[in-house]
């Protein structure tokens, strides 16, 4: 294992290969098994990973279904959701700043 975050009742895992596991910590046992980079978790169950250099994936950790992805011009350099979950702030290598709407239709 590379690193890992707990968040709530999930325990997010880096491994080699850019995997990503999670685990329930109430169940001890593996939920969902990802491919990206540079994990972030949401309170109410989301991860945002990076896919490709200026990629990046929004999953839902409770059934690992992809949610949304988006896509920058430059490498994505900082993530945080909002405390909610609702929301994701992006910062690029350039320095310039998003803030996601992950309620938005697409």
């Amino acid at each position: 294992m590379q690193g890992m975050e707990l968040c709530g009742d999930w325990l997010i895992a880096s491994a080699t290969g850019n995997q990503v596991l999670t685990y329930s910590m109430a169940s001890g046992q593996e939920k969902g098994h990802f491919f990206g980079t540079h994990p972030a978790a949401s309170r109410n169950g989301l991860l945002a990973l990076d896919s490709e250099s200026g990629q990046l994936s929004v999953y839902d950790m409770k059934n690992s279904q992809l949610r949304q992805q988006y896509s920058f011009s430059d490498p994505v350099s900082l993530k945080a959701f909002s405390l909610d979950g609702s929301r994701l702030f992006v910062m690029t290598a350039s320095q310039t700043a998003y803030i996601l709407d992950l309620n938005a239709t697409n």
